[in-house]
């Protein structure tokens, strides 16, 4: 096992690029990061979001709701164009099902 850094503020994090990164965001700050198993920042995104669970090169994000503020919608990463995708608002799901 190597550690890949000092900083005990990483928040929700998970793995990605089939293992060769992590994905997390900075705890208090909107940002996240993507950073290398050798400790290296590879980018940063402007995002208030939880890590959910990454695959290749996607990570799925929860993302902070103005409807509710709190972390109620579910997006998807591309973390090789940074391009988000929105799938879906939890909280207007909920609501239509009831």
């Amino acid at each position: 096992m190597k550690v890949v850094s000092n900083q005990i503020a990483h928040d929700l994090f998970d793995w990605c690029l089939d293992g060769e990164a992590f994905f997390y965001r900075a705890r208090f700050k909107e940002v996240a990061y993507l950073v290398s198993i050798e400790g290296e920042v590879l980018d940063s995104f402007a995002l208030d979001c939880h890590a959910i669970a990454g695959r290749a090169n996607r990570i799925a994000l929860s993302l902070e709701s103005p409807l509710s503020t709190t972390h109620s919608r579910i997006g998807i990463l591309d973390l090789n164009n940074g391009e988000l995708t929105e799938v879906v608002e939890l909280r207007a799901c909920l609501e239509a099902s009831l």
